[in-house]
């Protein structure tokens, strides 16, 4: 008994580091595995074998993954009555698509699904339709694969699997990055992130934040790729998770390709590769190859760009040829899962098992072949090719070179011109950000003053109309969004009035209601404008709260802008309307009034500016629109504030796509 207990807890503990320390957990499985062997415990030693498979599998090294299973299932064969491992079966299916034999893939996905069907276990039947996807996903089906995954999801939900919900969640969002749906794409790689934070799962948080940042590279987004890599990399590393460190080096080949800085992209590249050689799977060094191709042919290293381009076309037509038909025939044939054409596949595969074989080693003899021609002459051909174009951009530039020459000097004199005048403009503009900069609370100090809080704020220009403003008086807060008239330079110095009023308001004339605040601070700014000689009828809209920390009584007015309230206990958001005039010049001013509430722990109060709502994107190209804001809100409100609004910028770029932002942004969120 005591033995039994301590193998119990050597597979629990291995287990349990799987996902987050997976060398360590193969030394626990290993020691599993020799006591149970000393005690003719077969049951365990699969066990082990399976852990070490399992964890070989998360660090990319398959083929001591496929070792490990494959011993996992013999000793399951010598047991009394003999014991299947379907778990084995369907990570054996996984890898083997990785390497491209998708015809061995689908049949060990359709037995390892017939098994789980059979003893009607839900959890273990969705891994094995989603490997089903992940195989349809490889063969570029991407609507039978999202057919999988959706399915997946589903039942992962119903049975409430949270990992099972993370992995559809993320696979979903990788359909529709193939599919060119960016914006989808993200909307549920950062919902899977959401739930792999929540169960601590570091494979799915590495791979999650690669497809995110893969998604930004193809918007042109390419700062953020870059942070989300990072992110990416930082959890693959702590895992050893060799084929998203190669993915994310890759994705950071790309983004410093982009940024000019070739030497770091070729550094990238080569670790990209390398690493993928090491997994052996066709996709990580076919991605690898073709970037450096492009990297080396930025440099202008024509010899490695040319060594490079054949790995690629190698490998390529080696995915195309070498398996592919027989693995699409395979596949066909398990359209919607029902379980007779699962069977009919796997009878027709042991039928043409002698067939099938004939057929791939000839394959193989002609690939071989083709790769040899591709040594041979692929390199001469290119050769040729590049020499022939090299001369001939030379001849065009020649002639062009007269041309260019006579006009260069009137040209250089209107840039030189030009530029210095932009650089005025610019400098100006600089210096008056920091101006504008200096008015406006430090993040340190509205922490300081609102610990649970967070400030989105998004000038349309280097300068901006909206402004954000904060005062503290013992235990009472005041603070507010605020857009004012226009954007850009004339916006800017409209807010620098606007903040002055505020602070007068307040600091000189002893102002704590908001109401009062609001109507001293309208008289004040159209003092100032009544001293131009021309009517002006500039001003600012604004959201304007005082929150009491000791007793949470909040006490709030507004110009245009609303207050939203999201209580602890509310499904909805709760929308304070403000007063239709602004602060400013206004045909029929009232006086403004305050509303006064009481909220308890956990409430969240946002006030905001009207950019966010107004900004054009989607698919078709319409305004996001208050009820998706709040929406929005509602999906992260368990958040920590800082995390709310990295949620809020992800959804605001990923619905502005390549728009222009049409106007400044500011979004302040306060929890309780």
């Amino acid at each position: 008994m005591h033995d039994t207990v301590r193998l119990a807890a050597l597979s629990d503990l291995a287990w349990e580091l799987h996902d987050v320390e997976p060398e360590n957990a193969i030394q626990y499985a290993e020691l599993e595995f020799k006591e149970a062997q000393k005690i003719g415990d077969k049951l365990f030693m699969a066990d082990a074998m399976t852990m070490i498979g399992s964890s070989h599998m998360a660090m990319g090294e398959n083929e001591l993954a496929i070792n490990a299973f494959e011993e996992a299932l013999a000793i399951g064969q010598t047991t009394n009555p003999p014991k299947e491992y379907p778990a084995v079966i369907n990570n054996m299916s996984l890898i083997y698509s990785d390497l491209g034999n998708h015809t061995k893939a689908m049949e060990l996905a359709t037995k390892a699904l017939n098994i789980h069907e059979k003893e009607k276990d839900t959890m273990a039947y969705c891994i094995a339709l989603e490997n089903i996807g992940h195989i349809y996903r490889a063969m570029l089906n991407d609507q039978m694969a999202m057919s999988c995954f959706r399915k997946t999801l589903s039942l992962s939900l119903l049975i409430g699997d949270l990992e099972g919900v993370s992995i559809g969640l993320a696979n979903i969002g990788e359909i529709h990055h193939n599919m060119g749906n960016y914006d989808s794409a993200l909307y549920y790689s950062y919902e899977s992130i959401k739930t792999d934070r929540q169960i601590g799962n570091y494979i799915g948080l590495a791979t999650s934040f690669s497809s995110i940042a893969h998604t930004y590279l193809e918007i042109e987004e390419y700062e953020l790729a870059k942070s989300n890599f990072d992110s990416s990399l930082y959890y693959a590393e702590k895992i050893g998770d060799k084929n998203t460190i190669s993915d994310s080096y890759e994705g950071l080949a790309l983004y410093y390709l982009q940024k000019g800085n070739l030497d770091a992209a070729l550094r990238y590249g080569n670790d990209a590769l390398q690493i993928g050689q090491e997994i052996g799977t066709l996709d990580h060094i076919s991605g690898p190859s073709h970037t450096l191709y492009e990297i080396y042919k930025a440099k202008a290293d024509y010899e490695n760009a040319l060594s490079m381009f054949i790995i690629y076309t190698t490998i390529m037509d080696s995915i195309k040829n070498l398996d592919y038909q027989q693995s699409v025939m395979a596949i066909e044939v398990g359209n919607e899962y029902e379980q007779k054409a699962i069977q009919d596949s796997i009878i027709n595969a042991e039928k043409n098992k002698v067939k099938d074989a004939e057929i791939l080693a000839k394959n193989a003899q002609i690939n071989q072949e083709k790769i040899q021609r591709y040594a041979m002459f692929g390199g001469l051909i290119l050769v040729i090719a590049l020499a022939v174009f090299v001369y001939n951009r030379l001849k065009i530039t020649s002639r062009q070179k007269q041309v260019i020459e006579a006009q260069k000097n009137e040209v250089e004199a209107q840039k030189i011109l030009v530029e210095e005048k932009n650089k005025e403009i610019t400098d100006s503009i600089n210096y008056a950000k920091r101006i504008q900069a200096a008015i406006l609370p430090t993040d340190k100090k509205f922490i300081e003053a609102l610990a649970e809080s967070f400030i989105l704020y998004r000038p349309k220009d280097i300068v901006a109309g909206d402004f954000y403003w904060l005062e503290k008086t013992e235990d009472v807060v005041l603070f507010a969004a605020a857009d004012c008239t226009g954007h850009g330079v004339p916006g800017a110095m409209v807010s620098v009035i606007c903040n002055n009023g505020l602070n007068r308001s307040v600091r000189e004339h002893k102002l704590s209601d908001p109401a009062d605040v609001l109507n001293k601070t309208r008289e004040i700014v159209i003092q100032e404008f009544e001293k131009s000689e021309e009517e002006v009828r500039d001003g600012m809209d604004i959201s304007l709260c005082s929150l009491n920390l000791k007793t949470r009584v909040v006490k709030w007015s507004g110009a245009n802008n609303p207050l939203w309230i999201l209580r602890n206990d509310a499904s909805e958001i709760e929308e304070i309307k403000a007063q239709k005039q602004p602060i400013g010049k206004f045909l029929s001013p009232e006086p403004f009034i305050s509303r006064q509430l009481q909220l308890s722990l956990g409430d969240q109060l946002f006030l905001f500016t009207d950019g966010f709502q107004d900004q054009f994107g989607g698919e078709k190209a319409k305004k996001y629109k208050a009820s998706n804001l709040k929406k929005l809100i509602l999906q992260i409100r368990d958040l920590k504030p800082k995390d709310q609004k990295k949620s809020l910028e992800v959804a605001l770029d990923a619905w502005r796509g390549g728009l222009e932002q049409v106007d400044d942004i500011c979004l302040i969120g306060v929890k309780l």
